[in-house]
């Protein structure tokens, strides 16, 4: 397992929560009687942290980032208040100063000069922001496997939501983690509360034994014969007087970011090993067996050294020719891609290629092909030429929004023109993409390539597969990092 610190500053997204405003009395809601979240939503609101309107709390409601800079300034007391350098957001508004001083804090960076604080948050961006707030360690070999949406979390997402996975403050629900859901409210809550299980915000003496994290945001707070069955972290709000242990046991770290000393501090820790990670599901460098050993690449993992993947077994080569830009239309070579074609048929692989579409014509989809035609000119192909339309997480995918049938027509041009120049035509997807976009009626005439990242695939109707991309962790010889691996069922050389 590699373990490394998620850099705060790195960090750009924010999660979402209720307003924030002090409470001094017991809280009751007319909407939480019964639900889920009912204990954390209680709590929190008593501690002052999070308040809802007109005696209602909204569980299933959306925050905002705006929202969840508010009460994480009330959580972590941050003292210093960055410049505003963000065009939409106005000095006025209440969310402004919060939005700030997270921003100071290296937790949420905005993107292109914007900070977007009206939107509501996606249940990634809430593991990155959190994981950051944190700073907690990454377990970046972890995998994601179970989860049947993992293709659909971000690549800036998946260390965190890993990290809040293993670590239990995350989980998904009947196999989904619905990264680009918005979170609600109540999940909202909920999340801090498995975070945070001792919360002390003012002055005073404090003792007994907690079950997880304990949190001090103020100064003059005294932990007095405490076992903390987890981290201590004293934030930069805790100034002024000092924070002191007396006869305190903490089972795992103490995070001080109050930058002046915390009294008693040395012996207290005894830090626990980190916690089991299951890496039953990924299958970094075993292939199903009975299965023909093949990899996928691109520009992603650089210079490859194709002598030593032949070496290590590899039986076949799938390499992008070319990309699509998800926000502009652009059409691109992949700049490796005359590189690792004469590099894998030197060393003796069998190759095809592969397209990534974001083709929202048939138009758009012949003039993706066309690039790839003219690029295979000089080359003799042992595999198939696959069109790869996908979906981006977020927002900002142009073809997010495409209907199934354009999508199908797209792929059947794209597929025509290959089959026309004496090429096997493919088509790759997922499940999602298999159930939400295509339909696989229209286009069952070509071989397919599935990507499901579990032990056992099976296409939604049961359509048969040739190629099978089980995971995108793998390890072979002769490329740096990780590579995706395919199951080969079908030898198209021979």
């Amino acid at each position: 397992m590699i373990r490394k610190r998620i850099g705060r500053a790195a960090l750009s997204a924010v999660l979402a929560a209720a307003l924030m405003l002090p409470m001094a009395a017991a809280v009751s809601y007319g909407d939480t009687g019964g639900h889920w979240a009912e204990p954390a939503i209680t709590r929190w609101s008593d501690r002052g942290v999070i308040q809802g309107s007109g005696g209602q709390f909204r569980p299933g409601g959306s925050i905002t980032r705006g929202e969840m800079a508010a009460i994480l300034q009330r959580v972590m007391n941050y003292q210093t208040v960055a410049p505003n350098t963000y065009t939409d957001l106005p000095d006025g508004e209440w969310y402004a100063k919060p939005i700030l001083a997270v921003s100071a804090a290296g937790v949420m960076q905005g993107a292109g000069g914007k900070v977007r604080p009206t939107d509501p948050i996606t249940r990634q961006e809430a593991a990155v922001l959190l994981a950051g707030a944190f700073n907690l360690d990454a377990y970046s070999s972890t995998n994601l496997f179970a989860y049947d949406d993992h293709l659909q979390i971000a690549d800036w997402a998946a260390e965190a939501v890993k990290t809040m996975t293993v670590l239990e403050f995350m989980k998904g629900a009947n196999g989904l983690f619905r990264p680009n859901d918005h979170i609600t409210r109540a999940e909202a809550v909920q999340l801090l509360d498995n975070m945070v299980s001792g919360y002390y915000n003012a002055a005073g003496t404090y003792t007994g034994t907690v079950d997880g994290t304990v949190l001090v945001n103020t100064g003059g707070v005294t932990l007095q014969d405490m076992t903390i069955n987890g981290s201590l972290y004293v934030t930069a709000g805790a100034v002024g007087s000092p924070v002191v242990l007396r006869n305190v046991t903490v089972r795992g770290k103490i995070i001080n970011q109050s930058g002046q000393p915390i009294e008693g501090a040395d012996g207290a820790v005894e830090e626990l090993p980190p916690p089991e990670v299951d890496t039953s599901k990924e299958n970094q460098k075993q292939w199903p067996a009975g299965s023909i050993r093949g990899i996928d690449v691109s520009s992603h993992q650089k210079d490859i050294d194709w002598a030593k993947v032949a070496a290590d077994g590899v039986e076949f080569a799938m390499l992008r020719v070319g990309y699509t830009g998800y926000g502009t239309g652009s059409i691109n070579l992949d700049k490796y891609f005359h590189q690792n074609i004469q590099g894998a048929q030197a060393n003796g692989i069998p190759v095809g290629v592969y397209y990534f579409s974001q083709a929202i014509s048939v138009e758009e989809a012949l003039n993706e092909v066309q690039l790839v035609l003219d690029n295979l000119s000089g080359y003799t192909l042992q595999c198939p030429v696959v069109f790869d339309w996908e979906t981006i997480s977020g927002a900002d995918g142009r073809a997010n929004d495409l209907d199934t049938q354009t999508l199908c027509d797209a792929a059947n041009a794209f597929c025509g023109a290959v089959a026309a120049q004496g090429y096997t035509p493919m088509v790759y997807f997922n499940k999602k993409l298999a159930t939400d976009h295509y339909d696989l009626t229209q286009i069952s005439q070509y071989d397919f390539w599935y990507a499901y990242y579990q032990k056992e695939a099976e296409i939604p109707g049961g359509y048969p597969y040739t190629m099978w991309q089980f995971t995108s962790s793998g390890k072979v010889n002769g490329i740096e990092g990780n590579v995706d691996l395919n199951a080969g069922y079908y030898r198209y050389w021979e």
